[in-house]
């Protein structure tokens, strides 16, 4: 309905111009047309602006779910509450290369251990994002599993190099299985990034 609004009025002024217009002779209606012909041309412009700046809108911004649902606001704040600022910040800044405290690695093992329908979006096109990422942090805790290990000093810590190898002579494997965690890691930070926000839009919070 808001959509055809502004072309029932459009339609309407024309119309009543139309007895207005037949009261005067062909010259007067020429010259009055003159006159508001300026004036015509800027209401048209702006509309015009209007209408593309609504089409480039509407573009971007990612469709509205039909109806909001409390089930996938209560999922999204369960996933934000476990993806807080700290577990954000170690994926984007920690370099592997140095050794870790087991807690750093908890958000990601807890969300890869969520299954079944209360770990799912009712909305398809947020499931489908949620999809993207939980398929990341799946790997990232993969990586964990197959790159770390607890550190001879201290089983609190966890570290990518081998042990029993001094850090000056470890096996080029150990290089590739840091870099591994690195990319995992800040693959996971990316995602979250953009999943996020289009949440946030989609859910209107």
């Amino acid at each position: 309905m808001k959509k055809l609004l502004p072309w029932t009025i459009l339609w309407a002024t024309l119309l009543a111009t139309i007895p207005i217009a037949s009261e005067f002779t062909p010259d007067q209606v020429a010259e009055k047309l003159a006159t508001w012909r300026l004036v015509a041309l800027v209401v048209f412009g702006v509309l015009l602006l209007i209408s593309l700046v609504r089409m480039a809108l509407a573009y971007f911004r990612p469709p509205a779910a039909n109806r909001i649902s409390k089930h996938d606001v209560d999922l999204f704040t369960r996933i934000s509450d476990v993806l807080n600022d700290g577990a954000l910040t170690f994926l984007a800044d920690h370099d592997f290369r140095n050794d870790c405290h087991v807690s750093n690695l908890k958000p990601i093992e807890t969300i890869s251990y969520w299954h079944g329908p209360n770990c799912m979006f009712s909305d398809p096109a947020l499931q489908k994002r949620w999809e993207k990422l939980f398929a990341r942090i799946l790997h990232l805790s993969s990586t964990h599993g197959s790159n770390l290990t607890n550190s001879e000093d201290n089983v609190e810590r966890m570290t990518a190099w081998h042990v029993g190898f001094p850090k000056n002579a470890q096996p080029p494997q150990a290089q590739e299985e840091i870099k591994e965690l690195n990319d995992a890691a800040l693959a996971v930070y990316r995602e979250y990034g953009e999943f996020a926000p289009y949440v946030r839009k989609r859910l209107g919070l």
